[in-house]
């Protein structure tokens, strides 16, 4: 069985390629959303992303509605992480431009329970309102994790367009 894999080029660019999956594999990618973890060091690995509505290369913003995010991740370090703070950016021609969110802290109100211990299980849950007053424009959300020391549990990149 064929499916477009989405990966980034060397460009920085998202793109697809085909590659051979079995039913099972396919079962696992449907209603993917497109991601791809951060380069540099974490203490989480994120197994999978899911944003509401989403699939394909891309996913679609509209503006002036919620959109809901889940990631499933294992906490790796052996320091439990007792605090948390997501820290959400839009990359639009190179530069992070902050995205507010309703609720920053980790550890209430996103599925987790703090302290994060190490080789467990996480499903984290949170959204972003799409304002109306966002131009309409592609963009690559990074999506930060962060323990109490500011460093990365886990940081993923989506790509994304903000439409009415």
């Amino acid at each position: 069985m064929q499916r477009q894999n989405i990966i980034e080029s060397s460009k920085g660019e998202y793109v697809t390629n085909e590659i051979n999956m079995s039913h099972r594999e396919v079962m696992l990618c449907l209603g993917g959303t497109p991601w791809k973890a951060c380069e540099g060091s974490s203490t989480g690995k994120v197994s999978n992303v899911i944003v509401s509505g989403c699939s394909g290369q891309k996913c679609i913003l509209k503006k002036g509605t919620t959109v809901d995010v889940e990631m499933d991740f294992a906490y790796n370090d052996a320091a439990p992480a007792t605090k948390t703070t997501a820290v959400v950016h839009g990359i639009i021609a190179g530069l992070p431009v902050p995205f507010s969110i309703p609720h920053p802290d980790g550890c209430t109100g996103s599925g987790l329970t703090c302290p994060l211990k190490q080789g467990q299980q996480y499903k984290y849950k949170s959204q972003i309102p799409v304002k109306s007053d966002y131009p309409s424009i592609r963009v690559v959300v990074k999506w930060e994790l962060q323990d109490e020391n500011s460093k990365d549990i886990f940081c993923v990149t989506i790509p994304a367009e903000i439409k009415s």
